[in-house]
């Protein structure tokens, strides 16, 4: 199965990653893989999956190749289906107010300083790599 991933790999493998993975393909349907090997292309994406022993040791030479410590392990993705980049400075904060009042005294004045767009691109920015530091790697952005 490697060996034909890797003839069909629409880009070169950049790196190796081996450690302990967990997914939940099906809700309340934990997977825990122990050991596997994640074969990254040059544009990031995930060429191939096996068990660490099914890697060959030459299967790409001039590749890095990176091991999870003990206590690491790969999760998917998180994804978050309504992010409000203007409210990014007003996460956690601000409850202060009925939904209605909290709109008019924070968003909508957030909302109306991003026809700046020079300011818009440093805000949403600025949203995107946090919320990649934290974990999600996709988001509907309003």
């Amino acid at each position: 199965l490697i060996a034909y991933l890797l003839v069909f790999a629409m880009a070169p493998i950049m790196a190796i990653y081996i450690g302990d993975a967990m997914h939940v393909p099906l809700f309340g349907d934990l997977v825990v893989l122990q050991a596997h090997a994640f074969g990254v292309d040059v544009e990031g994406k995930i060429a191939f999956v096996c068990d660490e022993e099914s890697l060959p040791a030459n299967l790409c030479p001039n590749v890095s190749i990176h091991r999870l410590e003990s206590h690491q392990f790969f999760v998917p993705g998180l994804v978050d289906l309504h992010v409000h980049a203007p409210q990014y400075s007003y996460a956690g904060t601000a409850t202060d107010k009925p939904l209605m009042q909290w709109l008019e005294a924070y968003t909508f004045p957030a909302e109306s300083c991003l026809q700046d767009l020079k300011l818009a691109r440093i805000v949403y920015q600025r949203v995107v790599e946090r919320l990649l530091r934290l974990g999600t790697t996709t988001a509907v952005y309003f």
